[in-house]
């Protein structure tokens, strides 16, 4: 059995007999499974798709969607690196972010927020 497979196992044990993870736990697992799939995933497929790219003699971007229980997708991305497309991933997170914590903002604040930014209308001559 894999690590993931353990830990998975471990998730799916903890729910049959109705043990409930709090959000710390849920963090932990979520960063463990991560660094597995960083850590051993990822780079067996690499050494995997690394024949089948040696032919080609243009730098290109892969990318793999992936849902458990339905076909593997691969289209190439039109990105040089993959550097812009995480850099890209960021900045719509960081937006995502700002997004929740200005809901999260009572109205009130919001309110006075947006007063603070106002400028003075300006005359005209």
């Amino acid at each position: 059995m894999t690590k993931l497979e353990k830990l998975y196992s471990i998730i799916e044990n903890s729910r049959e007999v109705g043990v409930r993870l709090n959000e710390d736990v849920l963090r932990q697992v979520e960063e463990l499974e991560e660094g597995i799939i960083k850590g051993e995933i990822l780079p067996a497929l690499g050494n995997d798709i690394a024949p089948r790219l040696e032919p080609i003699k243009r730098d290109l971007v892969l990318v793999v969607e992936y849902h458990p229980g339905e076909p593997i997708r691969v289209a190439l991305s039109r990105k040089a690196k993959i550097s812009e497309i995480i850099d890209a991933r960021h900045s719509h997170l960081e937006a995502v972010h700002r997004l929740k914590v200005m809901k999260n903002l009572s109205l009130q604040s919001l309110i006075l927020q947006q007063s603070m930014y106002k400028t003075q209308p300006r005359v005209c001559a």
